[in-house]
């Protein structure tokens, strides 16, 4: 009996270690709980690890004027708003980032998928860039001008309309969320992140 409870636990330790390690929260980064970005003062609403085959490939993170737990209201509120991703894992290459994020624009798109994707590829194609561990993104959507994308605190491309940030916001916290568990830490201020941002604030 002692022998079939131990090659049983053999068995499945690698199952509890992976599973483990896609709960663990990523090293090197931290987040602030208050930012000022581009003049608008923001609030951490939460952040966690978007996990994909067993590997955290970024953290997202959440800022907001005022802190919510209503997916809805947040998608479709015109005010300032950051969806930021620091990417975690040096497995991670421009196609895979962009593969990643359309698996959820196809979730919260629907059936206009193709337009956000071709709008998502002009963003990125805008600029040659290369991605690798350490390097951060954000999203930061200003009412009446649109989307502002940076790489590393340099702005790649302007996306007007309300339109693109509700979809966009919703590839994370939308009614078909990309990552469930990820969507409710974002919701309920749980930072899956550690304590401060490698890039610094943008101005």
């Amino acid at each position: 009996m002692n022998l079939w409870i131990l090659i049983t636990s053999l068995a499945i330790a690698p199952f509890i270690y992976f599973s483990a390690a896609q709960a663990e929260p990523s090293e090197g980064v931290t987040l602030q709980p208050e930012i000022l970005f581009s003049g608008h003062p923001l609030l951490l609403n939460g952040s966690g690890d978007r996990s994909k085959f067993f590997t955290n490939v970024y953290v997202a993170s959440l800022y907001l004027p005022q802190t919510s737990s209503d997916a809805n209201h947040i998608i479709n509120q015109d005010q300032p708003q950051l969806m930021r991703l620091n990417i975690t894992s040096s497995l991670i290459t421009k196609n895979r980032l962009m593969s990643s994020i359309k698996e959820g624009l196809k979730l919260s798109a629907g059936s206009e998928y193709s337009k956000y994707a071709a709008m998502l590829d002009a963003v990125f194609n805008a600029q040659a860039i290369e991605v690798n561990d350490g390097d951060q993104f954000d999203f930061f959507y200003v009412p009446g001008e649109g989307t502002r994308i940076s790489f590393n605190n340099e702005e790649i491309k302007t996306v007007p309309g309300l339109d693109f940030k509700q979809v966009l916001f919703g590839i994370w916290i939308g009614k078909k969320p990309v990552q469930a568990d990820l969507k409710q830490k974002l919701l309920k201020g749980a930072t899956g992140a550690r304590s401060q941002a490698k890039q610094p604030d943008m101005a």
